[in-house]
């Protein structure tokens, strides 16, 4: 078929493929105005340099790190407190499900940057809620990080006197054993040093700070214009391929 021809195919069922064209793109200006558009918020966060390994009542790890936070401290953003906080400081009557269902936490591996995502139909609500979230989450990780801390402080201290006390006993008996005494002693300066370390860490524990607040939102997925301009080269496809199939159909009668 040469282009004389074509172009004459298309002619003769000129209209059918304007009908389709119009069926195409009205069916999507419909959906479009039937479906609410989404916008997406973002916060960045970095987590500092704590180490305290102890878990939180919900049995979750909190360790993190200058080089990486682990996945269950990403976890964390999504618990029950950090959304309830949120939903208490932005006054929305939302339960917790629905508020985790608009919330996404990732964090690129071996770095300490955090990024809290909220999806909302609402541009203005998906920011408030994105910094809301945020800053849930670092009072939350201060509260626990205190807990966990006196924790291991509180299982320090009970290790050291329980070695104290052994020193105390080998040293009054009749028979002092000194290979036993001197690995007392060597426990006893392992925990101490591991005390001190944990004192000088206290500081750093609950480092979890924003860095970046949700001052913009953007848009996601394709605008109506995209949308419609895809419409109709789908539509013009479509059509023409019709056209043919009916020309065909005519040339067969």
């Amino acid at each position: 078929m040469d282009l004389v021809e074509f172009i004459g195919v298309i002619k003769r069922w000129k209209w059918m493929v304007l009908a389709v064209i119009v069926v195409v793109v009205a069916y999507v200006i419909f959906s479009s105005a039937r479906s609410q558009s989404s916008y997406e918020a973002h916060t960045t966060l970095v987590a500092g340099l704590s180490q305290i390994t102890s878990s939180d009542s919900q049995g979750v790890n909190i360790a993190a790190s200058g080089q990486g936070i682990s996945a269950t401290f990403v976890q964390l953003v999504t618990a029950d407190p950090v959304m309830q906080k949120a939903l208490q400081d932005t006054k929305l009557n939302w339960s917790t499900t629905r508020l985790r269902s608009e919330v996404s936490a990732s964090n690129t591996q071996d770095t300490p940057v955090l990024s809290i995502t909220v999806t909302d139909t609402d541009p203005g609500r998906a920011r408030l809620l994105a910094n809301s979230v945020s800053n849930a989450f670092v009072e939350y990780i201060s509260d626990v990080s205190k807990t966990s801390f006196q924790n291991a402080q509180n299982e320090m201290t009970s290790q050291l006197q329980d070695v104290e006390k052994q020193i105390s006993q080998q040293n009054s008996s009749a028979h002092v054993d000194t290979s036993t005494v001197k690995a007392l002693q060597d426990r006893r300066d392992a925990i101490t040093k591991d005390y001190e370390d944990l004192i000088s860490m206290a500081a750093n524990a609950s480092d979890v700070r924003v860095t970046s607040s949700a001052d913009d939102y953007q848009r996601v997925g394709m605008a109506n214009a995209e949308k419609i301009a895809i419409a109709l080269g789908i539509g013009l496809i479509g059509g023409i391929v019709l056209a043919f199939i009916s020309e065909s159909v005519r040339k067969s009668l």
